[in-house]
């Protein structure tokens, strides 16, 4: 802004010596600043307007060509495996046993258990995989991590598929959808005078951690019975299981 106050005066100077040059002395100081100024002013900011103008256009098109520019075509599962392309980043998508985006899913019950349920731990999906960051892509590997993500007894589902390639890197999406693994049950009976009861419980993910529990008590006439059980399917890297059993009969 201050060469619009600073313009005046300069524009006062230019006019005295362009009338001292024209018609000397006398000349200027008969001509008159201000009809000049008045001529100059608007032609000046004009061009400083434009100048400026053309300086943000030039200093903007790198930027609106860098947001345009195409990401590479991601190619086919071969062309990766020709190209010896490398396996990047890979990131994890594990989704909540209702999918409240959908309609029919978003009602209250369902929320309420997707508040309640402990989703899948990364590491947990992580550990099931025959691939890392750093590994040739392979595309049989990730086919066979994904059929055993599919079999664990707390996925609804699992896929594995690449997202992006770039620097002959592919990097890639792990999407897994959790169930409903805590169940259970009550029993009561009563017949020729005597009474039966029991009750049973079952997690197939405890914590979000694929661990399971299940515990059992029965009670009749004759005997009770308690029942424990503690599976761990991925104790190690090497998938070894793990399981652990404790029964308590009355007789």
């Amino acid at each position: 802004m201050f060469f619009f106050f600073a313009l005046p005066q300069a524009l006062r100077q230019v006019s005295d010596s362009l009338c001292a040059r024209i018609g000397g002395r006398s000349a200027r100081s008969s001509c008159s600043p201000c009809s000049l100024s008045v001529v100059l002013i608007p032609t000046v900011t004009v061009v400083l307007l434009f100048a400026v103008s053309l300086s943000a256009a030039q200093d903007t098109a790198p930027l609106l060509g860098q947001a345009n520019e195409p990401e590479p075509a991601l190619p086919s599962a071969t062309e990766l495996e020709q190209r010896g392309a490398i396996i990047g980043e890979i990131l994890y998508r594990v989704n909540d046993v209702f999918d409240v985006s959908n309609p029919k899913e978003n009602n209250r019950l369902f929320r309420a258990a997707n508040h309640l349920h402990i989703t899948t731990k990364q590491y947990v999906i992580a550990d099931q995989l025959l691939f890392k960051s750093g590994d040739p892509y392979i595309q049989s590997k990730l086919d066979e991590s994904e059929r055993i993500l599919r079999n664990n007894g707390f996925l609804y589902d699992a896929s594995i598929r690449p997202i992006r390639y770039h620097d002959n890197h592919v990097d890639i999406e792990v999407t897994t959808r959790d169930v409903w693994t805590l169940t259970g049950g009550i029993n009561f009976s009563h017949k020729g005078g005597e009474n039966n009861s029991g009750f049973e419980i079952q997690d197939q993910n405890v914590l979000g951690k694929g661990k399971q529990i299940s515990m059992q008590r029965s009670t009749d006439a004759d005997r009770s019975e308690t029942l424990f059980e503690y599976i761990d399917p991925l104790l190690t890297e090497h998938r070894l299981l793990m399981k652990i059993g404790y029964s308590d009969n009355s007789d």
